[in-house]
């Protein structure tokens, strides 16, 4: 330990002042009060008052503490300062960025430990170098140019220089060197992001807009910009719907903007009557997405708005179509079905019902192809044959030929009616003639069968013993029995044997 950081010195020192101070006060006191003191007391006090050397000694410990305590002092604060240099040298070393402490003539007299480490060198390598030297030809551009940016060791620096100016010294420049490659190649790799995407929004048809949540557009690309109006985007950036549009108008729009903002929830492919730069109206399909900033608040929203209002026209066209041709076809008197792209029968017209006897309801999704010419002969057919076997043909003739739908519905009810009279006529002659055939079965023996009844109706005759061909695999032949004795009938034979 040194002597001046003793702790006996600082003692001393303080004995010594204590001391000189307690003679001063004890002196001064003594000097006012003379006239009461003792003869010995004031003999004693005189003595050390009027002879100099004896004074001097008493006040030397006063002296020798003071000159202590400043000694002691000023170590104190050279300590303090020579500390506060070896932090500032820490602080200094500390640094990323590349500092150099130059004269007024760019030599340099100092420089951090990035600098070093930067060059692979030693320090002293560095110190007293023009530097110029140091930072190359690069650097020397700079200074002739006046800008701040220069490519040095295949890194992109940014140059601040401060000129620093202590009482006392000589100038001296502060030359600090950011690092700015990374930066830069990420504000390059922005910017072409940025310009892709705003080549993008600006080449697109829709419509494409940012707004606040004041309402006033921050971003409007080239389609929005001219459905608003504008000619250029100082007349949309910052504006609002009420700085464009009429002020119902406006108010409309900006009633949808609020109402996305409050519920802060995206509305997606919504169609909207809007107004274009003719103030024609259209219709778009908007989609309205909120931005939110880090903190989940709402900053504004995006907008994208597609014209279809060609789409939307044509809708209605279709629509118009369809309803036309549907009542066209309702009400055609001519059988019509309509097959989708699967040829499945997607609809059929009430006429084609009647004529048929089909139920819309019931056929629908059916393949055509279910519809043979057997289904035909047994439905269509049918009944219009029904009308020969028990009375005229002549409605079915007049169905086939009207133009008149109401006409045509009638006759197909009356057609309807006579044929659900053949089919129970059928059905009754063929319960007789199975019961015949149960009373006699002998009659089954035979190579054929025939039988015959007076009151059976000759028209369904033949559909009976077509029947009964079906379920005994041979002739049939049945006949009924006319007033004059003739009798008439109808046979239906097997594969092979011709009747």
């Amino acid at each position: 330990m040194k002597w001046y950081k003793s702790r006996t010195v600082y003692l001393f020192s303080l004995i010594g002042i204590l001391g000189g101070a307690a003679f001063l006060v004890i002196g001064t006191w003594l000097e006012f009060n003379r006239q009461r003191l003792p003869s010995t007391l004031w003999s004693f006090w005189y003595l050390h008052r009027t002879e100099p050397m004896i004074f001097i000694l008493d006040l030397a410990p006063l002296v020798m503490g003071i000159m202590a305590g400043l000694i002691g002092l000023q170590r104190n604060l050279s300590a303090a300062i020579s500390q506060g240099e070896k932090e500032w040298e820490v602080i200094f070393d500390s640094f990323s960025n590349l500092i150099f402490v130059t004269d007024t003539k760019n030599i340099i007299l100092r420089c951090n430990h990035t600098v070093v480490d930067r060059l692979n060198t030693k320090l002293s390598d560095v110190i007293g170098k023009p530097l110029s030297e140091v930072l190359g030809d690069g650097y020397l551009e700079l200074q002739k140019t006046g800008t701040t940016e220069f490519t040095w060791l295949q890194r992109l620096y940014e140059v601040f220089i401060h000129s620093v100016q202590v009482e006392g010294a000589e100038p001296q420049n502060l030359v600090i060197l950011q690092d700015i490659t990374e930066r830069k190649q990420a504000e390059s790799a922005l910017y072409v992001e940025r310009n892709l995407l705003r080549q993008l929004i600006d080449n697109i048809p829709d419509r494409v807009y940012v707004k606040d949540t004041e309402g006033r557009k921050t971003l409007s690309n080239k389609a929005d910009m001219q459905a608003s109006g504008a000619k250029t985007m100082e007349e949309v950036i910052g504006k609002t719907d009420f700085d464009i549009y009429p002020a119902e108008l406006a108010g409309k729009y900006w009633a949808d903007d609020k109402f996305i903002l409050d519920i802060q929830s995206p509305v997606v492919n919504r169609e909207e009557l809007r107004l274009d730069e003719y103030g024609n109206s259209v219709w778009m399909m908007t989609t309205k997405v909120p931005i939110k900033d880090s903190q989940e608040n709402i900053t504004g929203f995006i907008g994208i708005g597609r014209d279809i209002t060609r789409q939307k026209m044509s809708e209605m066209e279709l629509k118009r179509q369809k309803q036309f041709y549907e009542t066209l076809i309702s009400n055609s008197p001519v059988a019509i079905v309509v097959l989708d792209n699967d040829e499945k029968i997607s609809s059929c017209n009430p006429a084609f019902e009647s004529l048929f006897g089909y139920e819309s309801r019931k056929i629908i999704g059916v393949s055509l192809d279910t519809l043979t010419e057997e289904t035909i002969g047994f439905t269509f057919a049918p009944r219009l044959n029904a009308l020969g076997r028990l009375g005229d043909a002549n409605p079915a003739v007049e169905l086939l030929l009207t133009d008149d739908s109401a006409r045509a519905r009638v006759l197909a009810a009356q057609i309807e009616g006579l044929n659900a009279q053949r089919r129970l006529l059928t059905s009754q002659v063929y319960e007789a003639a199975e019961g015949q055939l149960k009373a006699n079965p002998d009659l089954l023996a035979e190579p054929a069968i025939l039988l015959s009844h007076p009151n059976w109706p000759g028209g369904v005759v033949g559909i009976v013993a077509n029947k009964l061909v079906e379920r005994y695999h041979k002739p049939a032949l049945l006949f009924t029995e006319s007033d004059d004795g003739i009798l008439r009938g109808s046979a239906r034979s097997i594969e092979g044997l011709h009747i």
